[in-house]
């Protein structure tokens, strides 16, 4: 035999021999797999998106199997699996209020910029390079670091230069919350549909110059707003979701259309005349004069005025308000 065979045969059988050892170690020192760690991870989402504050879905899944972290602590988990993972682990869980991410921003491309930006299509780089070049330093840049974080391709940026959010693919999951650095984005109750979509702190001529469709803090919604759920705040409407009973009004006096209402179908009052004592409280609250009758007869609901805000129905002592 030559050198070389003998060379190559010794090196053969030393890799033989580390790899038995390797299979030895991995055999004496494996850790059995916990059933509930992969069953969890299976329900998760696999984003890897960090939100829950662990590095990603396997560490979280094993942080709730040994009873260390909390199921709905996920986000972007869906409500049926952070149900289906507490029966696993035999937990009871709290179910939060499904939210959405909202960019608290309508100008866009209808803002005046105060340069010609050319640079890496990041809005962290272009505010680090000179600042905002909008003119409201509230603005979208509509630049797009929002709709490359998210992980659920849930983000475009729009032809008016606004971020679109998907509500359907949205996990609110919070990347785009915590990549945008003017703070555009704000997480949002998913079922809450009236939204103010301008953080302008300015008032007046203020506003109006440097952006058409910014809130000019004129106080219209507040005072048309039936459940004091519009404040000012910084010389801006701000809308408590907690407060908001849908009613959309706010939108309708709104002079530069800033308040949107994503509201697809309202529901509208109906009243059983059985159930009815004609007593009047529902006439009486409601904000649009959308019922009428006699004291002590059934009172009735035109269809056409009615907004669907349920104030009629909340203030009712006999139950008679339902809606469709």
């Amino acid at each position: 035999m030559g050198e070389g065979f003998i060379a190559l045969l010794g090196i053969g059988l030393m890799g033989l021999l580390f790899g038995a050892g390797l299979a030895i170690a991995a055999l004496k020192f494996s850790v059995e797999a916990d059933p509930k760690e992969e069953a969890v991870e299976e329900l998760l989402p696999g984003a890897n998106c960090g939100a829950c504050g662990y590095a990603g879905c396997a560490q979280f899944a094993k942080t709730l199997a040994q009873g260390k972290a909390r199921v709905t602590d996920c986000a972007a988990c869906s409500v049926e699996n952070q149900k289906r993972i507490a029966a696993i682990l035999g937990v009871e869980i709290e179910l939060l209020t499904p939210q959405v991410a909202v960019p608290l921003c309508v100008g866009g491309n209808s803002c005046r910029d105060l340069a010609q930006y050319e640079g890496v299509q990041d809005c962290q780089s272009a505010l680090l390079l000179g600042g905002s070049f909008k003119s409201c330093p509230w603005a979208c840049l509509g630049l797009g670091s929002c709709e490359r974080a998210c992980p659920f391709d849930a983000i475009r940026m729009g032809k008016d230069g606004l971020p679109l959010v998907s509500q359907e693919r949205c996990t609110a999951c919070g990347r785009c919350v915590e990549v945008c650095p003017v703070d555009v984005f704000v997480l949002w109750p998913k079922d809450k549909k009236v939204r103010v979509l301008c953080r302008n702190e300015n008032k007046g001529k203020a506003v109006s110059s440097i952006c058409p469709k910014g809130c000019v803090g004129c106080q219209a919604c507040v005072r048309v707003c039936p459940v004091d759920a519009i404040i000012m705040q910084e010389g801006r409407a701000v809308l408590q979701p907690e407060r908001c009973i849908q009613c959309g009004l706010c939108v309708g006096v709104c002079p530069v259309n800033c308040i949107v209402d994503e509201t697809k179908k309202r529901p509208k009052a109906f009243i059983d005349v059985q159930a009815c004592v004609g007593c009047g409280v529902c006439a009486r609250v409601c904000p649009v004069d959308a019922i009428s009758g006699e004291a002590k007869e059934p009172h009735v609901v035109q269809q056409e005025k009615c907004i669907g805000c349920g104030l009629c129905a909340k203030r009712c002592p006999s139950d008679a308000i339902h809606f469709l």
